[in-house]
C-alpha cells in the first residue's frame, strides 16, 4: 500500500467527500504522511508501521481536553477507535495543523519559557491518570488535586475546528537544524523519528520500596552530587580509578525500559553502564535516579523541538503523540530543557534552560535541583548512541561531555 488509498479513509473516518488525491508529506523517516483536503476540512492522514498503544490515544486525548495544543485526532465512525487497519498497515488521522518545526532562531527565551508552561500542562493532565503518582525527591504519595496548574489555559486559543496541520522536521540530533531547515515542507504527525520512548527514555521503577531504603537512596544522592564535579569535558576515566564514583553508587534499581512501570529489562546501573563503554560511567552513576523517586504521569515522551509547531501567530503546538507512556515528570522537564537549550555546538544556553524550567514551575510544575533529573536524558542519548551512526554518535558523545562539564552548574540552576 504506496499510494493512499482516499476513497476507504474518508468512509472508514467520516470525513466525506475527498477535494484533492491526497499530498504526500515528505520528510518523514518511518511513516507516510499525507494532507488530505475534504468538503469538511483538512486533515493529516498517517500511515504508522506498527500500531500505538491504547494509552498512547488515551495520554494525547487528555491533553487536548486539558488545553494543550494539538492536532485533534479523529476516531474511526463506526468503533470510535484512533488507529485502524487499513490495507495491511495502521492509520491514524488528525486534523491538520499549519505550522512549522521551530528552528534554533526561533528559540528565544520566551518561547522556551512557554515551552515549560505547555509541559507542566502536559503532566498535570498525566497525573489525573496516575492516582498513585508520588512527590519528586521524598517517594511519599501526593496529597494534592492533580488539576491544570495555571498555565493550563495559556494556550487554549487554537483553532481546533480550522482543520490545520503543518511541517516537522524529522531530525535525531537538535544541532544539526539551522533555521532554514526548519522552515521546509514536512508533516507534524509522524512517529517521534528522532529520540522515542522505543528509543530508550530509559528510566528506573523501584516505586514499592520501604521508607528505610529511602533514607539510603538519600545518602547516595548526597554521594552522587558530590562526585558531579570531578565530571569534567572529556573525562572517561574507568570507576575504579575514581574510589568515590566505584564506592556504593550502582545498587540495580535501574530498569532500562520504554515505560516507567518497570517494563523492559532490569540490570544493574554499573553493568548497563558497561554496555556503553566506560566513557561516560561516571556521568550514569552520578545521574542515576534513586528508587522511588519521581512523579509518574502519562506524558509525550519526546517533546524536542521537531515535535512542535511553531504557528503564525507565535502560539506552539505539540505532535506525534504515537509513542505517548509513563514517564517520570522530573527527568522529563529536565530533558526538554536540554533539547530547548541546545547550541548547534551542542552545549547548553543558560537562559533559555532557566526559560524552560521556569514555565514549567509556573505552570505547577515541580523539579529538585538534584542530578537525577537529568539521568532519564543521558540514559537515552546513551542508549540512542549504540544505533546511531557515526556522525550522529560523534554528535551525541559531543553532547554528553558537554553535559557532564555542565552538570554542577545546571544542579544549582535548578535550585
Amino acid at each position: 500500500m504506496s499510494d493512499l488509498d482516499v476513497a476507504s479513509v474518508c468512509d472508514r473516518f467520516g470525513l466525506g467527500l475527498a477535494v484533492t488525491p491526497g499530498l504526500r508529506v515528505t520528510g518523514y523517516y518511518h511513516n507516510q504522511v499525507w494532507r488530505l483536503d475534504t468538503i469538511t476540512g483538512a486533515y493529516a492522514v498517517k500511515r504508522l508501521s506498527w500500531r500505538p498503544s491504547d494509552e498512547a490515544i488515551e495520554i494525547e486525548r487528555r491533553a487536548l481536553a486539558a488545553g494543550v495544543p494539538l492536532p485533534p485526532p479523529v476516531p474511526e465512525t463506526a468503533t470510535g477507535r484512533y488507529a485502524v487497519e487499513l490495507g495491511g498497515a495502521v492509520v491514524r488521522v488528525h486534523r491538520w495543523l499549519d505550522g512549522r518545526a521551530p528552528g534554533i532562531d526561533d528559540l528565544t527565551p520566551p518561547l522556551c519559557h512557554r515551552m515549560g508552561t505547555l509541559l507542566a500542562t502536559v503532566h498535570h493532565a498525566g497525573s489525573a491518570a496516575q492516582p498513585g503518582v508520588r512527590n519528586p525527591g521524598t517517594g511519599q504519595p501526593r496529597t494534592e488535586d492533580p488539576t491544570p496548574g495555571p498555565g493550563a489555559a495559556e494556550d487554549q486559543g487554537h483553532d481546533t475546528a480550522a482543520g490545520e496541520h503543518g511541517a516537522s522536521e524529522p531530525r535525531e540530533i537538535a544541532e544539526d537544524r539551522s533555521a532554514g531547515e526548519a522552515g521546509g515542507a514536512g508533516n507534524g504527525l509522524s512517529v517521534g523519528d528522532g529520540l522515542s520512548v522505543e528509543e530508550g527514555r530509559a528510566v528506573s521503577d523501584g516505586r514499592s520500596i520501604g521508607e528505610g531504603r529511602r533514607v539510603g537512596e538519600r545518602r547516595r544522592v548526597g554521594e552522587r552530587r558530590a562526585i558531579i564535579d570531578g565530571l569534567g569535558a572529556g573525562d572517561g576515566r574507568r570507576a575504579e580509578e575514581s574510589p568515590a564514583i566505584a564506592e556504593g553508587l550502582g545498587d540495580g534499581s535501574d530498569v532500562s525500559a520504554s515505560r516507567g512501570d518497570g517494563e523492559g529489562r532490569a540490570v544493574g546501573g554499573a553493568r548497563e553502564a558497561a554496555a556503553y563503554g566506560v566513557e561516560f560511567e561516571g556521568l550514569w552513576r552520578a545521574t542515576e535516579r534513586p528508587a522511588g523517586w519521581g512523579t509518574t504521569v502519562g506524558s509525550h515522551g519526546d517533546l524536542h523541538p521537531k515535535n512542535a509547531l511553531l504557528r503564525a501567530d507565535g502560539t506552539l503546538a505539540l505532535i506525534d503523540w504515537d509513542t505517548a507512556g509513563e514517564y517520570v515528570a522530573e527527568q522529563e522537564a529536565a530533558g526538554v530543557a536540554l533539547d530547548w537549550a541546545a547550541r548547534l555546538g551542542g552545549d547548553v544556553d543558560s537562559d533559555r534552560f532557566d526559560a524552560v524550567i521556569e514555565g514549567y514551575q509556573a505552570g505547577g510544575g515541580v523539579i529538585p535541583a538534584e542530578p537525577w533529573v537529568f539521568g532519564g536524558w543521558v540514559r537515552g542519548y546513551l542508549d540512542f548512541m549504540e544505533r546511531a551512526d557515526p556522525d550522529d554518535r560523534e554528535q551525541i558523545r559531543t553532547r554528553l561531555t558537554l553535559l557532564a562539564t555542565a552538570l554542577p552548574d545546571l544542579v544549582k540552576r535548578l535550585s
